[in-house]
């Protein structure tokens, strides 16, 4: 039977997308999605997530909200930090596991701190979008799911929906590489690229598949620019002027290691782009959070920036024994936690993957203190509100539909968003943790105009 309720969940991303379920359960899409083919890239035909078999459809007004998350919540996160570690660089090296030097060029730069990929992991629940840690750097996944458009596409469930409906995928690899060629020229760099690539990424023609958008996506723009790829940074020559492989000097570096001083130096000197630079050890750390949440009311922001934390950002803070205000109520955080477990979750903050994630719901008492005690003698942990998924409708079984959780993965290069993708675990199963990992399904989402 229908739910009523879910459906106008999945009305407030599109109508369209409630025509979809209406569709869907009514018996034309209850199949699973067929397995992946020779047709998909290479790099995906042992794709190691399941994908779900129905796409989702997002309209104008869910897509604005998503832009308030990426295009935002970074720029205020940063001047918190700022805020939080003023004038003691020191500190934020201690607290954030950085070494001095980045610390004191965190606090030095100020504003102009790059954060250039970016993707938010957020859940709508029943107050709102709310963001639950923020991933940085060039290792941030769910952008191959723009390659499964093709796959989704060729289902025979799902071959006479899309065919009455102008839905479109958002090319998340083609959108980076446009802020990548649009940053470089706007910075006066020559247009020239380095991916450092590895064997494996090589063998199932990554590199390929780079160049292609690469050079779709600078047709566009106009101009010259070249993509490089190697396999390690060794070849990096730094000079006076920039960073130089084979004698042509470089307007940008991807997927290096955030310890290369040649990149360094040449960073600070604002002499090339560098988005796996050792900021994002800050940035990404998910305490940050709780940094940004706790400078809300602090005077930092004016009215509609609180607005916009409170809109998006849960309630967080560093697991440590103090005194916090939840709901009105004053008390110490560990009688807190221990009190009403069933409304937090306990995350170490640099986990990835979904491990050391503890939800207080799907924990039984004992081993939540346990939690909590390794908590308060280990730094590096975060207490965030549990975020409750709204409930939305999916394919479930060999032919039927059932009940999701959602985790939405937002992307955002520089200050402007990116597209998204999401991912879909079965209502309340499991540890509650929703991570492909952890066996979550992957969605596909295209935009609709209604």
């Amino acid at each position: 039977m229908i739910d009523a309720t879910i459906i106008e969940h999945h009305r407030r991303m599109s109508q369209t997308a409630a025509d979809f379920i209406d569709y869907a359960v009514s018996g034309n899409s209850l199949g699973r999605l067929s397995e992946l083919g020779q047709d998909v890239h290479p790099m995906f035909r042992d794709y190691p997530y399941a994908l779900h078999a129905w796409p989702w459809f997002l309209g104008p007004a869910m897509r604005e909200r998503l832009r308030g998350s990426v295009e935002r919540i970074p720029a205020l996160l940063n001047r918190a930090i700022l805020a939080e570690f003023d004038g003691a660089p020191d500190e934020l090296a201690d607290y954030y596991g950085v070494p001095g030097p980045v610390a004191h060029l965190f606090v030095e730069l100020g504003s102009e701190t790059p954060y250039m990929l970016q993707r938010t992991d957020a859940v709508l629940t029943a107050t709102g979008m709310k963001i639950v840690e923020l991933n940085v750097g060039s290792s941030i996944g769910g952008w191959q799911i723009h390659w499964m458009d093709r796959h989704y596409r060729q289902q025979e469930g799902l071959v006479p929906f899309l065919a009455r409906h102008e839905c479109r995928t958002v090319d998340i690899p083609d959108a980076f590489m446009g802020y990548l060629i649009g940053a470089m020229r706007d910075k006066g760099f020559d247009t020239r690229v380095l991916f450092l690539i590895t064997e494996e990424f090589e063998r199932l023609q990554g590199h390929v598949a780079l160049r292609e958008i690469f050079e779709r996506t600078l047709a566009r723009c106009g101009g010259a620019g070249e993509i490089l790829f190697a396999r390690t940074a060794d070849g990096l020559e730094g000079r006076a002027d920039g960073v130089y492989l084979d004698g042509s000097r470089l307007g940008a570096v991807m997927n290096s290691r955030p310890d290369n001083q040649v990149l360094a130096r040449a960073a600070v000197r604002g002499q090339i782009l560098w988005p796996d630079n050792p900021f994002d050890a800050v940035l990404g750390d998910k305490r940050s959070l709780s940094i940004l949440y706790q400078h809300k009311d602090t005077g930092l922001f004016d009215a509609a920036e609180r607005a916009l934390i409170e809109e998006f950002v849960p309630w967080s803070v560093a697991l440590t024994d103090t005194e916090v205000e939840f709901e009105g109520t004053r008390m110490a955080l560990p009688a807190l936690l221990r009190e009403q477990r069933h409304r937090f979750v306990i995350k170490t903050a640099v986990g990835q993957q979904g491990d050391d994630v503890f939800i207080g719901k799907f924990t039984d008492a004992a081993e939540w203190a346990e939690v909590v005690e390794r908590g308060l003698r280990e730094p590096g942990w975060l207490v965030q509100e549990f975020c409750v998924s709204l409930p939305f409708y999916g394919q479930h079984g060999e032919q039927g539909y059932g009940i999701y959780d959602v985790v939405w993965g937002i992307f955002g290069f520089g200050d402007s968003y990116g597209g998204c993708w999401l991912r879909l675990m079965e209502k309340d199963s499991g540890n509650g943790v929703i991570n492909s990992a952890k066996g979550a399904q992957e969605a596909i989402v295209y935009d609709v105009d209604r």
